[in-house]
Formats: structure tokens, C-alpha cells, sequence
């Protein structure tokens, strides 16, 4: 038995098919964000004072400590 190839249509893939794929990215990304092709800014969180006085205390203890250590190793 011979299958018929003829019947099945074959995907072209021109130039214009490609120049529809970028206007259509460019629109989805349009739809997205508003902008084309740009990123959203993302807010910057504002810095806590008592998690920077937390990280700056354990800093320093552990600091002391590895210094301890260090002159006891002497």
C-alpha cells in the first residue's frame, strides 16, 4: 500500500510568517507590562533598622569569639 503524501499540507515557513511571530511577541509583551520589551522596576523594600542591629550584634560576637580562639591557638 502506497500512503499519499500530496493530501497532508506542507508548513511553509516564509518570511512573513516569521516578521507576524515577532509583532505578535511584541504585542503580547505590550499586553503584559505595558511597555515593549522593557522590565518592570521592582520597588526597592525598605531597610529595618532592628534587622540591621540583629546581623551587626551576631557579627560581633562571632567576631570576638573567632579572635578567642585564635589567640588561644597561639
Amino acid at each position: 500500500m502506497q500512503k499519499h503524501v500530496d493530501n497532508i499540507p506542507k508548513l511553509v515557513y516564509n518570511k512573513e510568517h516569521r516578521e507576524e511571530d515577532k509583532t505578535n511577541k511584541c504585542k503580547a509583551l505590550e499586553r503584559r507590562n505595558g511597555t515593549l520589551g522593557k522590565k518592570k522596576k521592582h520597588k526597592k523594600k525598605p531597610i529595618k533598622w532592628q534587622d540591621l542591629a540583629v546581623n551587626a550584634l551576631i557579627d560581633l560576637i562571632v567576631g570576638t569569639v573567632l579572635i578567642i580562639i585564635g589567640k588561644l591557638l597561639e
